[in-house]
């Protein structure tokens, strides 16, 4: 081979280089926009509407076990908190201060070990439940659900103010309010 040919192959695997690093950047970056517009994994990976909820174990101030099928027998707004969450004891603070009514029962999940105290003046159970953030499949805190009589999800959301849960609240009991929907469109059979 001669000078030029060595040079011109030289020069050619030099170019094949930098287009395979600019091309894995720009993947790169274009990945991370794309997850970015998806929004964090956790809240993706949380029980989405419609589903309907695990069991799930809680236990009461004294230590006692309720099942979730014991508690949440009627239309029921979970809310999920954390008492290592600074937004979740704001919005407990705004709660006990703004003392809001709302139209369907609510209750508050504190993960396991945490500190329950800090919550004790909601206006509505708080109970203990390492299960239930499994079973709802959420980190995220605080947020709420909004469960129907069998405990499938009819809304949910971050619950950071009393006005974001009165909303929660509301789009459950609007939920109940308005007929089911036939199986079937008028006239059609099954098959």
């Amino acid at each position: 081979m001669t000078e030029p040919w060595i040079v011109a192959f030289l020069g050619l695997c030099a170019l094949v280089g930098l287009l395979s690093v600019a091309s894995l950047g720009l993947m790169r970056r274009v990945t991370v926009l794309l997850e970015s517009l998806q929004g964090p994994q956790h809240a993706r990976d949380i029980l989405p509407v419609g589903s309907k909820v695990p069991p799930f174990e809680m236990s009461d101030e004294i230590g006692g076990l309720i099942h979730a099928h014991e508690l949440i027998r009627e239309p029921t707004v979970v809310l999920m908190l954390s008492s290592g969450c600074s937004p979740c004891r704001r919005l407990a603070d705004e709660l006990q201060t703004a003392h809001i009514d709302l139209p369907v029962q609510a209750i508050a999940l504190v993960d396991g070990d945490d500190d329950v105290t800090s919550f004790d003046r909601l206006g509505f159970p708080v109970l203990r439940s390492e299960s239930a953030f499994q079973a709802f499949r959420s980190n995220a805190t605080p947020f709420g659900f909004a469960l129907d009589r069998d405990r499938i999800v009819v809304a949910r959301g971050v619950v950071n103010s009393p006005d974001a849960l009165t909303e929660l609240a509301q789009a459950l009991s609007a939920e109940l309010k308005q007929p089911k929907q036939a199986a079937f469109p008028s006239g059609g059979r099954s098959t």
